[in-house]
């Protein structure tokens, strides 16, 4: 039996984690291409789409170990559009923890409750974190991170510049090595169904063309490289078959009674996050992080000049910012035509919109007089989020040929099922990492569960 997988990000892992855990050996395509320092400047500098050789991105382990590892859940306000709810999650949120193993999982957290900013990080066993703060609009809560295992050493000294973000890459190369994964350095362009099979077109890094028959194929490969394989692969998908984008809108943050600066601020992970309650009529979610290290290279991606760095730090030392993300409902869309040429269409917002949103933030009593929002929004143009998805969505009976069932099979597929973020029925404002990870998860086990596979005696 030959299944296959395309990719190695989070959603692909995850599926090829459960299925060497019951004894398939997965076929999977990657181009396993290097995230060169330049690359990572132009990640830091400007929406990923807007990379015109997007080929260059697709590499092992997706852009995980570029990732800055915050976890968070989808709430039960999230899933209003789709034809699953939370509790169905649940259980596969757990189990993704559980086959991440070889990773853990750190919170900050403060041992004063006058003073969230005296934080520090411990190592939990789950994404339990203490609320800082909450009324009818907002709660606060501190960050959980996934990170690599530390050693022994870093555990007995535990401090947040101890810390990695979780990379997929050491863990698929570790499957490759060990020969649990058959791995091909391809990328996948086009897919078909027989009454039996899939066939599957793959181009190489020298864009060598060649053909693979298998009996099932998980496309787990990211939003934007699913969108171009089943727009190569089905005329009948609707010119305007449009990838969604999450918008993102800063506010610069004052940190009141800063103590023991020094000791706290060369963090570079998000503190704490702030989840909107009222997700029914908006989704807004956002990330504070002091702003020295992350704004700082942000603005200035290639500054290498140690002095003129400090410089900057300390002359914000008092400011961060709080990084927003906002729902399906504020979500730019757009699409990507033969020749890698990108068309937005833009969901026009204006500050004040935001502001009013938001205006809760704005009282000067917001968390205890320890942190104040200024009314100052930026970076709020298109595509400013890399947080894609929602383009063949989930739906409880399909209409139109580009949605997909629960199984995250469009049209009259049977044997090729998307596991990632492209089948959300609409897109949170909140981080999408975990519950990519656990619908996949979910996706594959039923698949399994129900032996959509297939031909079994096949070879």
């Amino acid at each position: 039996m030959k299944i296959s997988v395309a990719g190695t990000g989070f959603a692909s892992f995850i599926c090829i984690k459960y299925l060497v855990g019951i004894g398939i050996k997965p076929i999977v395509f990657d181009l396993d291409n290097e995230i060169s320092e330049e690359n990572k400047i132009a990640i830091k500098s400007e929406s990923i789409v807007k990379q015109k050789n997007y080929d260059k991105y697709i590499c092992l382990g997706g852009l995980s170990n570029i990732w800055t590892g915050v976890i968070e859940k989808y709430s039960e306000n999230d899933f209003l559009k789709w034809p699953i709810n939370k509790n169905d999650l649940e259980p596969y949120y757990d189990d993704v923890l559980k086959f991440l193993n070889f990773a853990e999982v750190h919170s900050f957290y403060s041992s004063s409750n006058d003073d969230f900013l005296d934080y520090k990080i411990k190592k939990t066993n789950n994404l339990s974190k203490k609320e800082i703060y909450k009324d009818e609009k907002f709660s606060v809560q501190f960050a959980s991170l996934l990170t690599n295992q530390l050693i022994d050493s870093e555990k007995n000294n535990l401090h947040y510049s101890n810390l990695v973000p979780f990379s997929i890459n050491k863990e698929i190369n570790k499957l490759i090595k060990d020969s649990k994964i058959d791995f091909r350095r391809e990328k996948i362009s086009k897919v078909y169904e027989n009454a039996n099979s899939v066939l599957i077109e793959t181009l190489t890094k020298e864009n060598q063309k060649k053909s693979f028959e298998c009996d099932y194929l998980f496309v787990g490969c990211g939003t934007i490289s699913t969108y171009q394989i089943m727009k190569n692969s089905f005329k009948n998908i609707e010119d305007n078959l449009r990838i969604k984008s999450s918008k993102k809108v800063v506010f610069p943050v004052k940190f009141l009674n800063i103590k023991n600066f020094e000791k706290k601020f060369f963090n570079t992970f998000p503190i704490a996050q702030i989840k909107g309650l009222d997700n029914k009529n908006f989704s807004i979610y956002s990330q504070i992080y002091n702003l020295n290290p992350n704004i700082i290279n942000y603005i200035f991606p290639k500054l290498n000049n140690f002095k003129k760095y400090l410089f900057l730090f300390g002359l914000f030392k008092k400011f961060g910012f709080s990084y927003f993300g906002l729902g399906s409902d504020f979500s730019d869309e757009f699409t990507i035509n033969n020749n890698n040429d990108v068309k937005i269409f833009e969901k026009k917002l204006k500050s004040s919109e935001i502001v009013s949103l938001c205006k809760n933030l704005f009282n000067k009593n917001f968390i205890n007089n320890q942190i104040l929002h200024l009314n100052i929004p930026f970076k709020m143009k298109p595509l400013s989020g890399n947080h894609f998805g929602a383009v063949f969505p989930m739906t409880k009976n399909k209409k139109k040929f580009f949605e997909s069932d629960t199984f995250g099979r469009i049209g009259d597929l049977k044997k090729i099922s998307i596991n990632d973020s492209s089948i959300f029925s609409s897109l949170s404002s909140c981080p999408p990492t975990l519950t990519i990870l656990a619908n996949s998860l979910r996706i594959t086990k039923e698949v399994v569960k129900n032996n959509f596979f297939g031909a079994p005696g096949r070879s």
